[in-house]
């Protein structure tokens, strides 16, 4: 995960940058194609937004909305 800002907006965000080659690898496209056709259609004040996605040939983006108390899990820990 990263922290990002859109330049024009300066909207902050964060960004989950995946690797096409470990997907493959693992055998996960279906669990990320899955993922992002759920968050898209999630509108809950509970759940970080998602706002999109893009890639290049070796990565793929998921941009969604910043958590700055992080994850569910880290804080459960």
């Amino acid at each position: 995960m990263y922290l990002v800002r859109e330049r024009a907006e300066k909207f902050i965000m964060a960004m989950k940058v995946l690797s096409k080659k470990q997907l493959l690898d693992s055998d996960l496209t279906a669990n990320l194609i899955r993922e992002v056709e759920i968050h898209q259609h999630l509108r809950h004040p509970n759940i970080v937004k998602f706002y999109g996605w893009f890639w290049d040939d070796r990565k793929i983006y998921l941009l969604m909305e910043y958590a700055p108390m992080g994850s569910l899990f880290s804080l459960l820990k």
